[in-house]
């Protein structure tokens, strides 16, 4: 999915990706016990902790919205 953070600040990062091959409903962003979820290729994450490391995680979810594909994931610091 070529996932890659743009935009880091110290609370926030805009995630954005690539859609991949097949049908897919929308994307699961998962990160320090968090999901948020998009229809969107890109998803900006707020009220992040200044001076942390991130480990986030992008699922493709199928439409019975259950099925998830191979996550892409990426790790930064605020």
């Amino acid at each position: 999915m070529n996932l890659k953070a743009d935009d880091i600040t110290t609370s926030s990062v805009v995630l954005n990706w690539t859609k991949p091959n097949g049908q897919s409903s929308h994307y699961r962003i998962e990160y320090e016990y968090k999901n948020e979820t998009t229809e969107n290729t890109s998803i900006k994450i707020n009220d992040l902790i200044p001076g942390t490391q991130y480990t986030f995680r992008v699922f493709a979810v199928a439409a019975d919205h259950v099925t998830e594909g191979r996550s892409d994931q990426i790790s930064l610091y605020t």
